[in-house]
């Protein structure tokens, strides 16, 4: 996940219908150039069947902002769906999303980070749901701001939230996208320090 817009950006800008050089694909695929969402894509795919049938993407695939062509997203697909570990990345180059995918759906550990390259969320999947533990940090200092436990796509669990410096202010357990019992908070005085615990049941 490095910077790569001028290597991306500094050769002729193509269009939906032209040729990338950046993608070679193996003699028993075509390469397919068209146009999604405003975005270049770049694919191999098998020779279609008819006239009536889309390309479908094998192999590696590329996608490009449509104004500097920069690097949006690079991955694997098999038989259309994406599969294997995908990185984007931000139009200035700097890493966007790392994310791992099977039969099409999330699966693994992804991670999210801003244009200035801080890490911003890490979360856990398992067949296209939220699976295991959300994390959240803080950009300013990279502290934690917020983690979540999911089962299944559902909040399953504690619900933790911090303040600077990584101190415990709020805390809530859930069961199966449910709350589970009442939550505790405590507020952030004006002198910096934390005021005392209390129970909110709602």
């Amino acid at each position: 996940m490095v910077g790569m817009a001028c290597l991306l950006g500094c050769v002729s800008a193509p269009s939906a219908n032209q040729e990338l050089p950046f993608l070679m694909c193996p003699l028993d695929l075509k390469k397919t150039v068209t146009s999604l969402r405003g975005n270049i894509q770049e694919f191999c795919a098998r020779p279609r069947r008819s006239e009536t049938e889309d390309d479908v993407p094998s192999g590696r695939y590329l996608e490009f902002y449509p104004k500097s062509h920069a690097l949006r997203c690079e991955g694997q697909m098999q038989a259309g769906l994406r599969t294997g570990t995908w990185r984007c990345y931000h139009e200035n180059g700097s890493k966007f999303v790392r994310q791992g995918y099977e039969g099409g759906l999330r699966e693994g550990d992804g991670e999210l980070y801003s244009e200035t390259g801080s890490l911003e969320a890490r979360e856990g999947w398992h067949e296209g749901l939220l699976d295991g533990r959300l994390i959240r940090y803080d950009p300013a200092d990279g502290g934690r701001e917020l983690v979540q436990d999911f089962r299944a796509g559902r909040a399953h669990g504690w619900l933790r939230a911090y303040a600077k410096g990584g101190r415990l202010v709020f805390e809530r357990r859930f069961r199966e996208g449910a709350h589970d019992g009442c939550a505790r908070e405590r507020e952030e005085a004006a002198s910096g320090g934390l005021g005392p615990w209390t129970r909110r049941c709602d």
